[in-house]
């Protein structure tokens, strides 16, 4: 076990667990349609233990989170955008899935790039890959 690549993993697991919360607020604001916000909200649902089990590993680990507010106005802007200029459901599930995709990329890419970190960071990392998986699944009906 590398404990750098453990907080290099962990880190970007914190970070995008933080991001896709915010995300999924701003966009469950806008959205009207009853069963995309049911699929939102279980998406927000899923994530708070993920993000729990984070905070954990932070303490465990003695690192402090590395997100700061300020990182989140350019995700919060593009969804505020691509909302305004098509207010609908499938907007909404567009800027998720969009989301979730990055999510995903990020995750495998630092997976990839820390072969020797802890295997619970790595847990976290592909519990949330399959969160993000079946949130994306869920979302496509309403695209």
């Amino acid at each position: 076990m590398s404990r750098e690549e453990t907080i290099q993993l962990l880190n970007t697991c914190a970070d995008q667990l933080y991001r896709r919360m915010d995300t999924m607020e701003e966009v469950a604001i806008e959205v009207r349609d009853p069963l995309l916000t049911q699929k939102i909200r279980y998406g927000m649902d899923a994530h708070r233990p993920l993000q729990s089990e984070a905070a954990r590993l932070l303490q465990e680990y003695g690192v402090t989170a590395e997100t700061h507010p300020v990182v989140l106005l350019p995700g919060r802007l593009n969804a505020r955008l691509r909302m305004a200029l098509q207010p609908s459901g499938a907007a909404a599930a567009a800027v998720l899935t969009d989301g979730c995709c990055k999510t995903m990329r990020l995750l495998h890419r630092a997976k990839n790039q820390c072969p020797a970190a802890d295997a619970s960071v790595r847990q976290l990392a592909d519990a949330i890959l399959h969160t993000e998986e079946r949130i994306s699944e869920q979302l496509k009906s309403h695209l």
